[in-house]
C-alpha cells in the first residue's frame, strides 16, 4: 500500500500476477498430461492451446496496464533474473558433481577406520550427499576422507534426503554397505517437513542401537556406549569459485551473481537443522574450465657449482641412460 497509495491500482497487477500463476499451472499440467498420464501429444497439444490462448490474451491486456509502473517492471524483471540466474548457474555448477561408487572405496574407509594409529575425528562422521543411487556418492567427499586431512571414524553415514510429494512423509532407509562401518541413510521427506537432519539422524542411531543393529566404540573409551549421540560430526562440503577457470563472459557473470546471492540465502547447515558446534563445513575449489593451453617456458637452470647430474636420466628418445660420474 505504500506503493500503490490505493487499491484501485493494484487491480492490474493483481491481474497480471494471477495471470502469471495460471501459465505456471497450464506448463505444469503439460508435464503432467505428456510424461506422467502419457497422453498422446497431439491431445495434450489441443489441450493446451486451449488454455494458452486464453491466457496469454489476459497477460497481454494486463502487461499493458502495468507499463507506467516503472519500480513493479524492475521488480518483475529482477526476480525474474535471479531465478534464470539460480537456474543456469545449478547447470554450470552441476558439471563439477562427479559421482563414484562408494563400493570401491568401502574397504579402504573400513581399513582406515581400523587404523589406530591415526587419531579418531569422529565416532560417526557424517555427509550429506547427493547421490540418487545408494552405492554412489561424490567423489569430492572421497577426497575430504582419504586425500585431505584423513579423517577417522567408527563409522562413515552418507546421508541422502529425497523429497516426496507427499506433505507430511517420514520415512527412512538403511543400506549397511560395510558392516558397521560404511552406512548410508535416506531419508523420504514431504515437502512441508522441516529437514531436521540433526533430530532425524539421532533418532535413527538410536532404533538401531535399540535394536542391536549397529555396535560401536566411543571415540573417548570412558564414555559408555549409550551415550553414542554425544559424537557426531557432520561434514558439509561449500563450494566456492577456484582462480582457475577459464569462463566466457557470460558464464562469469552468472557464477559471480550466483555465489553473490548464496551470500544472502539460507545455507546449508540452517536448512537441514544442523549444529553449528556439530558441523565441519570444508569449501572445496569449484574447478568447471581449466585453462587450454599454459604458455609458460623454461628458459634455464642454474645448478651450483660441482654439482653432477643424477646418475640415472632420460636421453633424447626417452630411454633411461646410466650417467657416470
Amino acid at each position: 500500500m505504500l506503493y500503490f497509495k490505493k487499491s484501485s491500482a493494484m487491480e492490474a497487477v493483481y491481474g497480471f500476477f494471477i495471470v502469471v500463476a495460471m501459465l505456471m499451472t497450464s506448463t505444469l499440467m503439460f508435464g503432467y498430461l505428456k510424461y506422467v498420464r502419457r497422453w498422446h501429444m497431439a491431445l495434450v497439444l489441443l489441450l493446451m492451446a486451449v488454455f494458452f490462448s486464453l491466457e496469454i490474451s489476459n497477460f497481454i491486456a494486463n502487461a499493458v496496464k502495468i507499463l507506467h509502473q516503472p519500480f513493479l517492471l524492475i521488480f518483475v524483471f529482477a526476480l525474474l533474473a535471479v531465478m534464470f540466474i539460480w537456474y543456469r548457474a545449478r547447470k554450470i555448477t552441476n558439471r563439477f558433481l562427479d559421482f563414484i561408487p562408494l563400493t570401491n572405496h568401502a574397504k579402504a574407509l573400513t581399513d582406515l577406520s581400523n587404523d589406530k594409529e591415526i587419531p579418531k575425528f569422529a565416532t560417526h562422521l557424517v555427509y550429506l550427499t547427493k547421490a540418487d543411487r545408494a552405492t554412489s556418492v561424490e567423489k569430492q567427499i572421497i577426497a575430504s576422507i582419504m586425500a585431505k586431512k584423513l579423517k577417522r571414524a567408527e563409522i562413515y553415514w552418507f546421508v541422502h534426503v529425497n523429497y516426496t510429494d507427499e506433505p507430511y512423509t517420514m520415512e527412512y532407509r538403511v543400506n549397511e554397505l560395510v558392516n558397521d562401518k560404511v552406512i548410508r541413510v535416506d531419508f523420504d521427506l514431504g515437502f512441508r517437513v522441516q529437514p531436521r537432519i540433526n533430530l532425524l539422524f539421532k533418532r535413527v542411531l538410536q532404533e538401531l542401537a535399540e535394536n542391536q543393529e549397529l555396535v560401536f566404540s566411543s571415540k573417548y573409551e570412558s564414555i559408555q556406549k549409550s551415550d553414542f549421540h554425544t559424537d557426531i560430526t557432520y561434514v558439509l562440503t561449500e563450494r566456492v569459485m577456484s582462480v582457475e577457470n577459464e569462463l566466457s563472459l557470460k558464464d562469469d557473470v552468472i557464477l559471480d551473481a550466483y555465489f553473490a546471492l548464496k551470500q544472502i540465502a539460507l545455507n546449508d547447515r540452517d536448512a537441514f537443522g544442523l549444529d553449528e558446534t556439530d558441523t565441519v563445513i570444508e569449501y572445496v575449489p569449484l574447478l568447471i574450465s581449466e585453462p587450454a593451453h599454459l604458455p609458460l617456458k623454461r628458459k634455464a637452470m642454474l645448478r651450483p657449482a660441482g654439482t653432477s647430474l643424477p646418475e640415472k636420466a632420460m636421453d633424447r628418445d626417452g630411454h633411461m641412460e646410466q650417467r657416470g660420474e
